[in-house]
């Protein structure tokens, strides 16, 4: 467990609430960048394709926020601040702020096909136009 064995989060262990958030934060964050098939799953080919070792390999650093890909504490906080669902609110803020990820594109596809039929119809977007 990162929390537990890196110098820069020893401050988590007795904060245990951060502590859960931290760790459903970098586990969301983790799956957004690394799991392409929305399986829920991460493939090897999935992992082969990402920069997540590269990034634990950072984890040997002092200053865990180099790795920000993942595991920075100061973009957790960013992120903890919330209303809705944990998970879905990390999900929600990446993929407001990098509208060019392909993950990204497909969320907010997700989001506006209503039915769930991987087609955006007319009625849809008149919907949406229109709220």
């Amino acid at each position: 467990d990162v929390v537990n064995t890196h110098p820069h989060l020893t401050f988590l262990r007795e904060a245990s609430e951060f502590h859960s958030r931290y760790i459903t934060t970098v586990v969301q964050r983790i799956f957004y960048q690394v799991n392409r098939s929305w399986t829920g799953r991460i493939i090897c080919s999935e992992l082969r394709k990402s920069n997540f070792l590269q990034n634990v390999a950072l984890l040997e650093e002092d200053d865990i926020n180099q790795s920000t890909d993942y595991f920075s504490y100061e973009h957790f906080y960013v992120i903890y601040e919330g209303r809705m669902s944990y998970a879905d609110f990390v999900w929600f803020l990446i993929s407001e702020e990098d509208k060019k990820n392909p993950t990204s594109i497909e969320y907010w596809f997700r989001c506006m096909d209503l039915d769930g039929d991987c087609v955006l119809s007319m009625y849809e977007l008149e919907y949406l136009y229109e709220e």
